[in-house]
């Protein structure tokens, strides 16, 4: 697996800016994905899968506390997420990471998916019918901010652009207004302009 992961950040050394190591799922994966990219001395932006099941823990069941404690010491490691995953428990995650990064700098923070995964897997994906824009910024984003203190937020499958159009709009109104000595991220995986 380290050959892979090695194979894979060299090729895209020289076009990237930092590493986005996404949607990993086990402590063994974000371990060796992060050590390898941490070689190149650019940011790493990690992205943990959690589990819909599992409370506070990955898919793979290992709890959020024992990944933190096996990688949190990786150089260049700037910014840890939760993705591709309810943001019912992503916001449930970021109540338990928002502790475990206090005082080390890293940033956090989350993008959800909108697959209704209730419904059986076809070819064509089956989307939540509840997460509007204003809803899924309403009863997620807004709160992964607020109330969590994450600084990077977005959407994977199933967040249409409409969605991070709304939070954007959101939470440029929130610079304005309340916070503006806080930096907000909408992830954007292809670009590296990670304040708005």
């Amino acid at each position: 697996m380290r050959e892979n992961y090695e194979l894979i950040v060299k090729t895209i050394n020289p076009y990237s800016d930092y590493f986005l190591c996404e949607t990993l799922a086990s402590i063994r994966d974000a371990k060796i994905a992060t050590e390898v990219a941490s070689q190149y001395g650019k940011p790493i932006w990690l992205a943990l899968n959690l589990s819909d099941k599992e409370a506070g823990c990955l898919a793979s069941g290992e709890t959020i506390q024992n990944t933190i404690e096996a990688i949190k010491g990786i150089p260049n490691l700037k910014v840890i997420l939760f993705n591709c995953c309810k943001p019912e428990v992503i916001t449930d995650g970021l109540r338990i990471l928002k502790d475990l990064l206090k005082d080390t700098g890293i940033q956090f923070g989350g993008y959800g998916n909108g697959v209704d995964k209730e419904k059986p897997a076809t070819i064509t994906r089956h989307y939540r019918n509840d997460l509007l824009p204003v809803d899924y910024y309403e009863a997620y984003v807004k709160v992964w901010i607020e109330e969590c203190g994450a600084t990077v937020v977005g959407g994977c499958c199933g967040i249409f652009p409409e969605h991070i159009k709304y939070a954007h709009d959101r939470i440029r109104g929130i610079l304005k207004e309340a916070q503006k000595e806080r930096t907000f991220s909408i992830v954007d995986p292809g670009v590296m302009n990670d304040y708005i």
